[in-house]
């Protein structure tokens, strides 16, 4: 049955529906007819007892027996007490016959019922065959579009003639689909090329600084080129395990979480930078205690604090301010352009690709933080303006 064409099925299933209520429509009838019937039979037994009852009775009087009806019009010959038995006989042959045509009657009309159901049943598919191959006419047409879209034209939206009906409202959601889709590819396509180029420029540069050296090259030339190759090696481990940690899947193992002990030890880890950029922290954090994830939670805040540090000035300030469900991290940094604020979190999205190499930065981190804080369930918004600095507050 699972193999049958949608239309065949719909077909059989008008047939049936037919069938059945023909069925059932009819027995209904036949039943009311022969009620009507077993009771005309059963007022003839009634009518053989009686001349049963008084042929065998002398002493009853035969007012007793009064067969007339109420206008005075005798409907049957009063019988005397020594009535001919073969009146009996033939009372009784009457109702013996009437009981055979009648059992004859309902059976041939049962008969009849399923025959004519069966046939009407029958008209109700061939009419419905045809029928739905009509009503089915635009999904088949739907199924031809789709049918013509692959990944070089996936731009290419269905045509809907009306977003009311079942057609224009599946053709609706297609395009919804083929939207998400295309975004998604695109996205990737974009991620490959970005990673590729990542990957790239470190290792062309790589290639390049050995072959700069030679046999007249001195020592001071053959450490510089090694810790250029190091520092290069040092960016691709970056980009690497940055990678690895975007695409693995996260799993949380929540417990209790002091907050102002994650961004204390985040802060020591990144010491040595902002000891160096001489960068002043400044901390209002309430001893407040959450429920979540540790490793995400630091790994998040430190991602957002390592941003704040690398793209700082000199000698410029980081606030941090942590209140009941929010928590804000404020540098005075080189700021963010608008335009590129709501490209923050893509994955690989570097504002200015050159400062980001020069800097250490892969492009991964606030991709990274923003997965994370959606798995948590938390909410970040971005405030920044050029030469001004960067907030990130954190709805927890």
């Amino acid at each position: 049955m699972n193999k049958l064409s949608i239309r065949f099925k719909f077909a059989i299933t008008i047939g049936l529906a037919i069938f059945i209520f023909s069925i059932i429509m009819m027995l209904a009838y036949t039943n009311i007819i022969s009620s009507t019937m077993r009771e005309s039979i059963e007022k003839l037994e009634a009518n053989i007892t009686y001349v049963e009852n008084k042929s065998g009775d002398t002493t009853k009087d035969e007012s007793q027996f009064d067969m007339t009806t109420d206008t005075g019009v005798q409907i049957a010959p009063s019988l005397n007490n020594t009535a001919p038995m073969e009146k009996i006989d033939r009372s009784a042959e009457s109702y013996r016959v009437a009981l055979a045509l009648f059992n004859e009657t309902y059976n041939r009309t049962i008969y009849s019922c399923i025959i004519w159901s069966f046939f009407f049943g029958l008209i109700g598919f061939i009419i419905a065959y045809p029928l739905s191959g009509i009503l089915l006419r635009p999904f088949r047409k739907l199924a031809s579009e789709i049918s013509n879209i692959n990944e070089g034209n996936l731009d290419q939206l269905l045509h809907i003639d009306n977003p009311k009906d079942e057609a224009g409202k599946i053709k609706l959601a297609f395009n919804k689909l083929l939207v998400r889709v295309s975004t998604v590819l695109e996205r990737q396509s974009s991620f490959s090329s970005n990673v590729a180029h990542e990957l790239k420029t470190p290792l062309s540069v790589m290639k390049i600084y050995p072959e700069t050296l030679d046999e007249d090259s001195t020592i001071e030339d053959y450490k510089e080129v090694i810790a250029i190759e190091k520092k290069n090696v040092d960016r691709m481990v970056e980009l690497v395990d940055d990678l690895l940690e975007y695409s693995k899947d996260i799993d949380i193992k929540a417990t209790i979480v002091s907050v102002k002990e994650v961004i204390e030890k985040d802060l020591e880890d990144l010491r040595p930078l902002i000891d160096q950029k001489k960068i002043t922290v400044h901390k209002d954090i309430s001893d407040l205690e959450i429920v979540t994830s540790k490793e995400l939670f630091e790994r998040m805040t430190y991602n957002i604090l390592s941003n704040a540090t690398r793209y700082n000035r000199d000698s410029g300030d980081i606030y941090i301010s942590y209140k009941p469900h929010e928590l804000s991290i404020r540098d005075t940094g080189i700021g963010i352009p608008e335009e590129a604020l709501e490209h923050l979190f893509e994955p690989l999205y570097c504002v200015d690709k050159s400062r980001s190499r020069e800097l250490g930065g892969s492009g991964l981190g606030l991709a990274i933080v923003k997965k994370i804080a959606d798995t948590l369930g938390y909410k970040i918004e971005v405030s920044s303006k050029v030469d001004k600095g960067t907030e990130f507050l954190i709805r927890i």
